[in-house]
């Protein structure tokens, strides 16, 4: 039975309409002040969306994609995954060069498309986008620069790179629209997983 996609490649269309405040130079203190970051040190920043996944099936890692959006904030501490609610700026992950045990890429390094940073814990799908909802090739270059430092880089060729079944079954229950008619499919249930050769 075939895996189910879990490419999120129109993750970003989906949580484009993201409207966090970071161009201006208060905002950029703002930034500064509520990640508590050294004045200065921001090497890039841009819109970020991500979808964070963790291994096994026991900890949550099924393969549903967990979507955030924020912003991508590069600095001396690391990239950092920021969210922005209520007019403030929080942490809600940051991924240092150190925890990095291998990186998968969409067809290509300078290629207009997302890439997943694996670290011990989770797989982490990112995709910066433009003001304008674009995807973001010259950050996502600058982010990969700093992530992959000796890390691994491979291109991903299918969902299988990350994804297996994990013995179990799924079932799904529907009703014909139009009809009191259910019907009960099964499919393989899947997990993510750690593809990385280990350190």
């Amino acid at each position: 039975m075939p895996l189910v996609r879990l490419f999120y490649l129109p993750l970003f269309w989906a949580l484009a309409g993201c409207s966090i405040p970071y161009q201006t130079p208060e905002a950029l203190r703002q930034i500064e002040r509520d990640l508590q970051l050294v004045h200065g040190s921001v090497q890039a920043l841009a819109r970020t969306n991500w979808c964070y996944l963790p291994y096994g099936s026991g900890s949550g890692g099924d393969g549903q994609c967990h979507a955030v959006q924020g912003l991508g904030v590069l600095s001396g501490d690391g990239l950092i995954l920021s969210t922005y609610s209520e007019g403030i700026y929080e942490r809600f992950m940051t991924l240092k060069t150190t925890d990095v045990q291998c990186i998968k890429v969409f067809r290509d390094r300078d290629a207009p498309a997302s890439f997943f940073v694996f670290t011990r814990e989770l797989a982490t799908q990112i995709i910066p986008l433009t003001d304008n909802g674009q995807f973001d090739t010259s950050t996502k270059i600058r982010f990969l620069d700093y992530l992959a430092g000796q890390s691994q880089m491979s291109r991903i060729n299918s969902d299988r790179d990350y994804v297996r079944e994990n013995g179990k079954i799924n079932s799904l229950v529907s009703t014909i629209p139009g009809t009191k008619i259910t019907i009960v499919t099964t499919i393989a249930a899947t997990e993510v997983f750690n593809p990385c050769p280990e350190k």
